[in-house]
């Protein structure tokens, strides 16, 4: 295992844990899953662009903008859920409770890690809009979704 730079482990055990959750995110292929959320919501909204006879902006938007704000849900719930579970399932409870850390600093790290996954998940759901959509409105957007995202971690 390769050792962390002296500068991130500095930090303290917080964002330790919290970049061991983005790991256990990336070794679980959910950005491979974000893309495919992405690439369903462009094709959805370019779909109704294509329909659309007026207003073929505002009717992409309306359909895509929905569509992603539930696939975004679902996978930062489904993420933290599975994340959850398999640590009760690999005894990670149990090793949270013969280490030399507190319980709220383990919390702590857990919910920045869940919340960074979650202002990623965001931020491709809002990458997905970009096409369609006016900027400022897809920046405010994006930032009430992230934290709808952080709520449900």
């Amino acid at each position: 295992m390769r050792e962390l730079p002296y500068s991130f482990a500095r930090l303290g055990p917080c964002w330790l844990i919290a970049r061991y959750t983005v790991v256990e995110a990336w070794h679980g292929r959910l950005v491979w899953t974000l893309l495919a959320m992405s690439a369903l919501t462009l094709t959805a909204a370019t779909f109704v662009n294509a329909l659309a006879i007026v207003e073929q902006t505002e009717s992409a938007v309306s359909i895509a903008a929905p569509l992603a704000r539930l696939f975004a849900i679902a996978l930062t719930a489904i993420f933290v859920v599975t994340s959850a579970s398999r640590e009760l399932d690999d005894k990670g409870v149990d090793m949270l409770l013969a280490a030399p850390i507190s319980r709220s600093i383990w919390i702590a790290g857990r919910f920045v890690g869940f919340a960074i996954v979650g202002a990623v998940t965001a931020t491709f759901a809002g990458l997905s809009l970009s096409p369609f959509a006016q900027i400022d409105a897809l920046l405010a957007w994006t930032v009430s979704l992230m934290g709808e995202l952080t709520l449900i971690c």
